[in-house]
């Protein structure tokens, strides 16, 4: 109707839930965006378990990622 992309679901209602339980200045993720992350190699960024949070609105507690950026290296030329 309105011609504009939306999003629904489980994985996005969850992300809600995290949001607002998130200390300032971090990003944290489901178990899910970290499982997907690491099976991809994604080499950018790393989730470190935090343990089981108590999400928003008595969603619930699940297993919690905090997202990290790697450091990087300068490579050398060959």
């Amino acid at each position: 109707m309105t011609q504009q992309t939306t999003y629904i679901g489980a994985n996005v209602s969850r992300a809600a839930r995290i949001e607002p339980i998130t200390p300032t200045g971090q990003v944290y993720a489901s178990q899910t965006f970290a499982a997907l992350a690491a099976a991809e190699g994604v080499k950018e960024f790393r989730c470190d378990y935090v343990g089981q949070t108590s999400m928003a609105k008595k969603y619930g507690a699940f297993p919690t990622y905090v997202v990290l950026r790697r450091k990087t290296t300068v490579e050398e030329p060959l």
